[in-house]
This record gives C-alpha cells, sequence and structure tokens, in this order.
C-alpha cells in the first residue's frame, strides 16, 4: 500500500506497461490532484499493483516546468515556464 492507496479500491482505466527491465507492470491510470511550487494542478498517474520505485514522469509536470539537475549542489530546480 503506497500513500494509503489500496490498488483494489482504486477506479481507474487498467493498463499494462514494460518498464526497462522488460517486466510488465498492472497499473490503473487515475488523475490527481499535485500542489507543486505554490501550484496546484490535476495531473495523470499510474498506480501500478506492484512495488515499485516512484517515478515523477513528464506528462503534468515537466511539461509545465524547466527542470535543471545541479548535481555538484545535490539539487534539482524547476521553474516554471
Amino acid at each position: 500500500m503506497f500513500l494509503g492507496l489500496d490498488y483494489s479500491k482504486i477506479k481507474g482505466e487498467e493498463v499494462k506497461i514494460e518498464v526497462a527491465n522488460m517486466a510488465i507492470l498492472h497499473t490503473k491510470k487515475v488523475k490527481m490532484m499535485l500542489e507543486f511550487c505554490d501550484n496546484t494542478f490535476e495531473i495523470p498517474v499510474l498506480i501500478a499493483k506492484e512495488e515499485v520505485e516512484r517515478l515523477l514522469g513528464r506528462n503534468g509536470v515537466f511539461d509545465r516546468f524547466d527542470v535543471t539537475f545541479k548535481e555538484k549542489d545535490q539539487e534539482v530546480v524547476f521553474e516554471e515556464r
């Protein structure tokens, strides 16, 4: 259970996706509200049935912000477009 979500109770379109290691994940496609950088907006989210790393995807976030990875400072900077 992640973020208090029970996969069996989530209402959303079921989608199977193939990830980098060629594994197939069972997911449900939903929309969620995200509060980020003093903004609140709806983003598409895939919630996996299996235990996996959490990833911040391009849709809904990276298309709204320019992202700079400052490896030396161990910092990620989001600038609103």
